[in-house]
């Protein structure tokens, strides 16, 4: 469907600016959304590197929202949940997850994120 589509070529756009990050290492992986997620403010590359975490969080939950799964992992997002709302929930989960970060890939910690901010009751 449409949703599908523009949701995919969200999460298109996302993978490759990740990729043409200056320190990002594998697009795919924990850690380079994290380094991403986490861009000094005052470096020349935060607004693309926090851009680039933005977009593959929400190409993500916008896959869920559509119910989809990603990494076996559905979630109900309310409608009232707002783009930055999402990424700020991503964020802190990744923090609060060091070890994850570096052993899984950054879908998959996305979608347990989002899952777990916004369970299916």
């Amino acid at each position: 469907t449409r949703v599908h589509r523009s949701s995919r070529v969200i999460f298109a756009i996302a993978l490759v600016c990740l990729s043409n990050s200056a320190q990002a290492r594998e697009p795919t992986e924990g850690a380079s959304l994290w380094t991403g997620c986490t861009a000094d403010f005052f470096s020349p590359a935060y607004y693309e590197r926090y851009a680039a975490c933005r977009a593959y969080v929400i190409g993500i939950a916008d896959v869920l929202t559509a119910g989809d799964s990603v990494a076996g992992r559905k979630a109900c997002i309310p409608k009232a949940a707002s783009k930055a709302d999402i990424t700020e929930k991503v964020v802190a989960w990744l923090e609060a997850s060091p070890d994850r970060r570096n052993d899984a890939l950054a879908h998959a910690l996305v979608a347990e994120a989002i899952s777990t901010a916004y369970p299916c009751e």
